[in-house]
């Protein structure tokens, strides 16, 4: 009932797996607003580009401004600055 790629560590290209965009990457550390409230997935503004976000778990209310913290594959991690 397993799937053989769910007993292997890892994916790679041939899979249709990139392990880091680069396009994503260069996100990291930029500010945004947040465009739908984070509980903890939604949407934010960054650079004038609407982006799948998630925050570290807590909850982030729309119109808040966040800095993205880590990229993980496709995956953006913002974190609210605190005014």
């Amino acid at each position: 009932a397993n799937s053989p790629l769910t007993l292997r560590k890892t994916l790679d290209k041939k899979d249709g797996v990139v392990s880091q965009d680069m396009t994503m990457v260069r996100l990291i550390g930029k500010q945004g607003i947040v465009m739908t409230t984070l509980r903890p997935a939604g949407k934010a503004d960054i650079d004038g580009e609407s982006h799948d976000v998630v925050s570290t778990g807590e909850f982030i209310e729309k119109g808040a401004t966040v800095v993205v913290s880590e990229v993980d594959g496709n995956r953006i991690v913002v974190k609210p600055i605190k005014a």
